[in-house]
């Protein structure tokens, strides 16, 4: 079976649906450490992610492969690509070992690569179709999510009317949520911790029928069964603050991508986002529009 750069991962990702709950959870471990997976006999990644032997070799299997020799070596094809694609993201002279903010950038520009490598461009489109055709998009996010959602929210509401952004519970919130059905879509930040009130609207809403378009670190998230759209961004947790640079990637590209759906549209709304911003003096005289 013929096998492309990044299609194992891609495999995983089409076959969720009819793995087992223990295929799963090696799926999620997998995801989370395939350059580590890549190098461990089956024993060593059953006992890694807590599943049997047999269990990674019927997951092999039920992404595609004829055994879990021929998925280890797509694992390894995968990251030989990865590797050669992050040096043109790195500085090789710059290798001192307190230079911390270098190991922060790297690990920053590994990420998206791995984002990008596993994105599937199918996810992709029906997210920005329901972004595009519905009739409002209510964009959520709290804590450390909250940034996420306004900026997602402000750049969405450039191009397209009825964005409306929720961070934070206050009364107007139990408003906005009873108001949304099927004709609206709710896009959604949400990342450990998961914040209570995330999950709790995110549920809310599910349950009114609205399709949730959803953000998040993985595909065992609390709120990913209720997803219509899932996008998976495995970020890293290293330290007290969020490697949140890839999903920054994701929302510009899914804010753009909308905005080219229809240019005639898009142009319009930001002749009046402009018209406005100039009326009410947003930004500082003088400045050039791009935010």
């Amino acid at each position: 079976m013929g096998k492309t750069l990044g299609a194992v991962l891609d495999r995983i990702h089409n076959t969720l649906d009819i793995l087992s709950p223990k295929q799963c959870q090696l799926a999620e471990y997998i995801l989370n450490n395939y350059k580590k997976a890549a190098f461990m006999t089956s024993t060593a990644l059953g006992s890694a992610a807590k599943v049997s032997e047999s269990t990674v070799v019927r997951l092999a299997v039920a992404v595609g492969y004829s055994g879990f020799p021929e998925f280890q070596s797509a694992l390894q094809e995968l990251i030989q690509h990865e590797l050669t694609s992050l040096e043109r993201f790195s500085s090789p002279h710059k290798t001192d070992d307190n230079e911390f903010y270098t190991k922060v950038f790297t690990a920053e520009a590994e990420n998206m690569i791995k984002v990008l490598t596993y994105l599937s461009p199918e996810v992709f489109k029906k997210a920005v179709d329901l972004f595009f055709a519905k009739r409002r998009v209510l964009v959520i996010g709290h804590q450390a999510s909250a940034c996420l959602a306004s900026y997602a929210g402000y750049s969405l509401s450039k191009v397209r009317a009825g964005v409306y952004t929720m961070n934070k519970w206050d009364e107007n919130a139990f408003g906005t949520i009873q108001d949304m059905g099927p004709e609206d879509v709710a896009w959604v930040h949400v990342f450990p911790r998961y914040p209570t009130d995330t999950v709790h609207i995110t549920k809310l809403l599910h349950a009114q029928n609205v399709p949730i378009v959803l953000i998040t670190n993985s595909i065992l998230s609390p709120l990913a069964k209720l997803a219509e759209v899932l996008l998976p961004v495995y970020i890293r947790y290293d330290a007290f603050v969020d490697g949140l640079a890839p999903v920054m990637c994701l929302i510009n590209s899914l804010v753009l991508e909308t905005a080219l759906r229809d240019r005639s549209r898009t142009a319009q709304h930001l002749e009046e986002f402009e018209t406005f911003v100039s009326k009410t003096r947003v930004f500082y005289p003088g400045q050039t529009p791009s935010s």
